[in-house]
């Protein structure tokens, strides 16, 4: 993935793709610039939830949708 945001997403949620985090941030947040540092961080929990209750295939989809490339780490 080549968002500007990968670095920040992982230093947040280190075991997460940083693809499927945005993909979630997204859907509620088209533009992640205006949001305040601890807003940041919360969605990214917000994200890992969603991940974690829709599952990797979902996740992946949504980050296509969006056209990132998932990684193909697992936890």
């Amino acid at each position: 993935m080549s968002s500007s945001y990968a670095a920040r997403i992982t230093s947040l949620a280190p075991a997460e793709d940083p693809a499927h985090v945005e993909a979630w941030m997204r859907l509620k947040h088209p533009i992640l610039d205006a949001l305040a540092a601890e807003e940041f961080a919360r969605e990214v929990t917000v994200a890992v939830a969603c991940i974690r209750m829709a599952g990797l295939g979902e996740s992946d989809e949504l980050a296509r949708s969006f056209g990132f490339e998932p990684a193909r780490r697992r936890r």
